[in-house]
């Protein structure tokens, strides 16, 4: 191969390979636009070629989209190189094209029914060797008697280049497809944790925890004996807990300062349930009050840390509630005095696990996936504690959402 050929044959490949990714950078399923690339592309590539040796890469290209398309896709690209090739061809050359292009799309017909698997290297490598084989003898039978015949060497060498060729474009497409289908399979799953994460969270709305309401209702009933006037507002305060936790959609994210409104009704129908047992500290930035969070997404944490950290311990404990401001994002934590956790009860916490028969979940896990599938990893929930002195959970939302924008869960 001279050194003229084997430039030819560098640039023509280059050629193929960036067509190839281009191609399979777009979601092209009309047939029509799929077969008017494959033909533009090759009577560009005819054109600025002049058939170069060793590739015929208009005929490769005609023949890959009869193979892999079908033969709509390979006729209209046959089609517009045939019509568009008078342009800049003389007869005896047009001719050659013409046989060329009929031998092409022939020929990845033939093994695209011949040949189930016809996605596979040896059908493209089949396939174009095919189309060369019948080009050369058509245009050696036609022109034998004003033109010289083909070289068997030649033969050899036109039938091995587009032969790369073939397998360099299914190699590109083949890769491709894969990616594609491995980022339909991440982007399914994705939204299998999606839906299951709402799924579990509309669940933990749609009940205040029945441990909860019973001891609210309790405290209720107490009341109306010993003081009217709140057990009233305890009434109120339940009523607005219940509708809220049947209005809202997991959907939907909502302004911090309207969670913190809720959490404040939670906490005062706790406290008419604790007594003196629970104190309450609030350090709360203004300027954060509107930025977007997950509904629940303070109030599960709340009734986390007086579920499983205050109430199963007599003494009297302090939750504090702490929002404050970073550069690029809100901090949200909420501590308790309680009795903490043991490492492995920490550890389930942390994890995705699910909980242990007969023992109430926690809502850390639920709360921190939900914030993982809205913001990523950088918003999970952070959690410390030690059993006996208690535990602090802390989570992060971006700064930028705020009231009055769109809030809903990324699919």
């Amino acid at each position: 191969m001279n050194p003229e050929t084997l430039d030819d044959f560098l640039k023509s490949t280059c050629v193929i390979v960036v067509f190839a990714y281009l191609l399979t950078r777009q979601r092209l399923e009309a047939i029509g636009w799929l077969g008017a690339i494959f033909g533009a592309v090759g009577l560009v590539e005819l054109w600025l070629s002049r058939e170069r040796s060793p590739y015929d890469t208009y005929t490769l290209i005609i023949t890959f989209a009869a193979l892999r398309f079908g033969v709509r896709v390979g006729a209209i690209a046959a089609l517009i190189v045939g019509v568009g090739a008078p342009l800049f061809l003389h007869e005896q050359a047009l001719m050659r094209t013409w046989l060329a292009l009929g031998m092409s799309l022939g020929a990845g017909l033939v093994v695209r029914r011949t040949l189930p698997e016809r996605r596979t290297s040896l059908a493209c490598f089949l396939a174009i060797t095919l189309a060369e084989t019948g080009a050369i003898l058509a245009r050696s039978l036609l022109h034998r008697q004003s033109e010289i015949l083909f070289s068997p060497s030649l033969a050899f060498l036109k039938i091995g280049a587009n032969g790369l060729g073939a397998l360099l474009l299914q190699m590109v497409f083949s890769d491709a497809q894969a990616r594609q289908r491995a980022e339909e399979l991440r982007v399914e799953v994705e939204r299998g944790r999606t839906r299951l994460a709402e799924a579990q969270l509309a669940a933990l709305q749609a009940r205040v925890h029945p441990h909860f309401l019973f001891n609210a209702l309790t405290s209720i009933a107490a009341l109306c004996r010993l003081a009217p006037s709140q057990a009233e507002k305890a009434i109120i305060l339940l009523g607005q807990l219940m509708r809220r936790a049947l209005e809202s959609s997991p959907r939907n994210l909502v302004p911090l300062g309207e969670e913190l409104e809720a959490v404040s009704g939670y906490l005062e129908l706790e406290a008419l349930r604790l007594g003196t047992r629970l104190s309450i500290v609030r350090t709360l930035d203004p300027s954060c009050l509107g930025v977007l969070v997950p509904p629940f997404a303070v109030q599960t944490l709340v009734e986390n840390a007086i579920l499983h950290g205050i109430s199963p311990d007599v003494e009297p404990a302090v939750l504090t509630l702490v929002v404050r401001a970073q550069k690029k994002r809100v901090l949200v934590s909420i501590g308790d005095t309680g009795v903490g956790m043991e490492p492995e009860v920490l550890l389930r916490a942390r994890s995705r696990g699910q909980a242990k028969e007969n023992e109430h979940p926690h809502g850390i896990p639920l709360a921190s996936e939900r914030l993982v599938l809205l913001w990523g990893r950088g918003a999970r929930l952070r959690v410390f504690s030690r059993a006996g002195q208690g535990t602090w959970v802390v989570f992060g939302v971006p700064r930028g959402e705020r009231q009055g924008e769109k809030g809903e869960v990324r699919q």
